[in-house]
């Protein structure tokens, strides 16, 4: 029933999560105040006009995951006057009661007990629930009212409660959305950074580095993640494409090129259907890098080799990436093989590489390269196992100052 934070780190001060808040909100209103909407603008001076309690509260509940809330499970040791502080946003409109709730809606909610105390005697009755089944067999016991909607009280009439929910999210998720520059971080980051649990590279930020150039930026953007949404909800690849398949025009590159990727992203949900004429259509038309690849794999499913084999060696003659090139000469020979094509013989020359042969004698309690460390040791050697980790670890160190350079566009927040 509470959210994630409720349970306070002991090594953070009380509104260590209202700091945090409001240092997205003083960022977001320096570095976007050009770009914001009226609405935007107006809940940063709204929220900047509340008292401490108001403010801790609507930041409580912008970081639970429901958007409804029981208001007797906020219980904050640190808001002392939460009431007024529901009052104060409730006259703000950013919270609102008097909900009505499905069934399911219900059930994320109220317990067990609840259920089975407070539901009508006659709906008990009526759908025989009893105390040993679970929650989940109290549903589906109750599906025949899965498309009722009910109040609180009207399911529950013994249990004095009241809901409010958010209606604040969508502004206040594109907020964040505004200060990280992506949908992938969220609230946590400041906490783990916080806590020492994460170390962020101090990197020199600029005051006009930011994500988005344009409003159009900022909504086409918006717009991608609904769509990624609406892909996820089940919606028809076909209609998806029919949006996405001409680029909203006047971003900039960084959002062109994200617009590209969701196209082979549908793509590739295309490809998971094994409707392969809409993945063909789709990487037909996208520029992005990856799809010419994905292409020539489809152009294979629908048997279609002369397409396949002419691409495969078009991209042979300008590859994008090693794994790009490597995968193509790999399908190269089974596409020649279906044409009818011979392929230049390979090279069988290798290079000679030196050889040491260590013998590992007896049972060991360790893993075989552990066991051949201290083998190697042993011979006065120092040895060293580092599985993986060398070369990316030299890596890092040699470039480490290229890496964290302060390029615009390339760092937008400290995190």
């Amino acid at each position: 029933m509470t959210d994630k934070l409720s349970i306070m780190p002991a090594d953070l001060p009380p509104l260590y999560y209202l700091t945090n808040f409001q240092t997205v909100l003083d960022w977001v209103g320096s570095r976007y105040g050009d770009l914001l909407t009226a609405d935007e603008q107006q809940f940063l001076s709204d929220f900047h006009a509340l008292n401490t309690d108001a403010q801790a509260l609507l930041v409580r509940l912008v970081m639970r995951q429901r958007l409804i809330v029981r208001v007797s499970s906020l219980e904050y040791a640190e808001i002392a006057h939460c009431n007024l502080a529901l009052a104060a946003l409730l006259n703000l409109g950013w919270i609102t009661a008097d909900i009505d709730l499905s069934l399911d809606s219900l059930f994320a909610l109220a317990t067990k007990a609840e259920l089975l105390t407070d539901l009508s005697s006659s709906e008990v009755d009526q759908f025989g629930l009893h105390a040993r089944q679970s929650k989940s067999e109290m549903r589906l016991s109750l599906e025949p009212l899965a498309n009722d909607i009910r109040s609180w009280q009207g399911w529950l009439p013994k249990i004095s409660d009241e809901l409010i929910t958010l209606r604040c999210r969508a502004l206040t998720d594109r907020i964040r959305l505004l200060f990280f520059g992506n949908p992938y971080q969220d609230w946590s980051t400041f906490v783990v950074a916080d806590l020492g649990h994460t170390r962020y590279e101090q990197v020199a930020i600029t005051a006009d580095s930011r994500a988005f150039q344009t409003r159009i930026d900022i909504d086409t953007y918006d717009w991608l993640l609904g769509m990624q949404q609406r892909l996820a909800d089940g919606e028809s690849i076909s209609r998806l494409w029919a949006e996405l398949a001409e680029p909203v025009a006047d971003c900039s590159s960084v959002i062109t090129a994200r617009q590209y990727k969701a196209q082979f992203q549908l793509g590739q949900a295309a490809e998971k259907q094994q409707d392969w004429l809409m993945a063909k259509c789709i990487y037909l038309a996208c520029p992005y890098r990856s799809a010419r690849h994905r292409l020539m794999r489809v152009h294979e499913k629908l048997a279609e080799w002369p397409e396949a084999h002419t691409l495969a060696k078009a991209i042979l003659l300008e590859p994008i990436s090693e794994q790009e090139r490597q995968s193509v000469q790999r399908a190269l020979p089974r596409l020649a093989k279906k044409c009818g094509e011979v392929l230049p013989a390979k090279s069988t020359t290798l290079l000679a590489a030196p050889e040491h042969t260590l013998t590992l004698s007896g049972a060991s309690d360790t893993s075989v390269e552990w066991a051949a460390r201290e083998a190697l040791e042993s011979a006065g050697a120092d040895v060293f196992y580092v599985e993986n980790t060398l070369f990316n670890s030299l890596f890092g160190l040699l470039y480490w100052s290229a890496i964290f350079e302060p390029v615009p566009g390339a760092f937008y927040h400290p995190y």
